[in-house]
């Protein structure tokens, strides 16, 4: 983890088990925020979450951001758990699909989109893109 952050990535937490937050009581909200902490360590950036699934209500939102979580969602989602190609994630992901300020949702550990990634980010780029952190991206 320190490593990418040295490289200038942004870490944020996703639940330490990938239970939908909107199942949670408060108590057990805050042991899976608490745990990926623990693991992740502090980081430059403050404190951020992804929710699994994206699944969020009025009560866990209202708990993260009452504990000074900031909650980073997607705006585009690459659907890369069942776009199983590269060739079909990047088609998918193509320039011509995103706008400024877009966040694409993609997942960690599969093949295909770790082969499509650096496509997508070079056409991406060629068509005038840039990439930031989403804390660069929430303080523009």
């Amino acid at each position: 983890v320190r490593e990418y952050t040295v490289r200038g990535h942004q870490i944020a937490g996703h639940g330490h088990d990938h239970t939908r937050f909107t199942e949670l009581s408060p108590t057990r909200l805050h042991g899976q925020l608490t745990r990926t902490t623990a693991v992740l360590g502090p980081q430059p950036e403050g404190k951020w979450v992804r929710p699994p699934h994206g699944a969020l209500g009025p009560a866990s939102l209202a708990q993260l951001l009452a504990t000074g979580w900031t909650v980073a969602m997607w705006s585009f989602d690459g659907k890369d758990y069942e776009l199983t190609s590269a060739d079909a994630l990047v088609a998918h992901c193509a320039p011509a699909n995103l706008v400024a300020g877009d966040v694409i949702l993609l997942h960690e550990g599969q093949q295909w989109t770790i082969d499509a990634l650096p496509r997508i980010v070079e056409a991406a780029r060629r068509d005038g893109f840039t990439f930031v952190t989403m804390a660069d991206l929430f303080a523009r």
